[in-house]
């Protein structure tokens, strides 16, 4: 439930354009949401939602699964930002007419779908990573601290 709800919104921030701040932000609040909604769901009577413990990794967690995540988007940005520029140069072409004109409106066409592509595969890359790293920080986390406590 935590990493779904911080994948959800870090994929949120991430087409919002929201800066790393505001993806870890993101990211590590929802996954302290998602968690304690977790918790309040479970049978078992050992789990509490507020558990101070379970929310600072479920804070932890998010917070890393965000950076992931923005690392990611960050990765595709010099292909888009390539993109986008060729895009602007064929527009630019176009708009001043003459042979090449017909050719750069065919031309961008394609290479704007390809910026919107290019720009999906980003978002959905970061909002993957940052669920899978939160997915697998958490549970590797909370049973480290277990063992820790059952040997005291």
């Amino acid at each position: 439930m935590s990493g779904g709800l911080a994948g959800l919104t870090l994929g949120t921030s991430v087409v919002v354009k929201g800066g790393i701040g505001g993806i870890v932000a993101v990211a590590a609040g929802t996954n302290v949401v998602g968690g304690a909604v977790t918790r309040a769901t479970d049978s078992s009577t050992e789990t509490r939602p507020g558990d101070l413990g379970e929310m600072g990794f479920d804070l932890a967690a998010g917070a890393v699964g965000g950076v992931i995540g923005a690392k990611v988007q960050g990765a595709y940005s010099s292909r888009i930002a390539h993109l986008e520029s060729t895009e602007a140069g064929m527009r630019e072409a176009a708009r001043r007419g003459g042979r090449r004109s017909l050719a750069a409106s065919r031309g961008r066409a394609g290479v704007a779908r390809k910026v919107a592509e290019t720009k999906r595969t980003a978002e959905i890359a970061a909002t993957v990573a940052g669920a899978k790293t939160t997915n697998v920080i958490v549970p590797v986390g909370k049973a480290w601290w277990e063992r820790r406590e059952n040997q005291r």
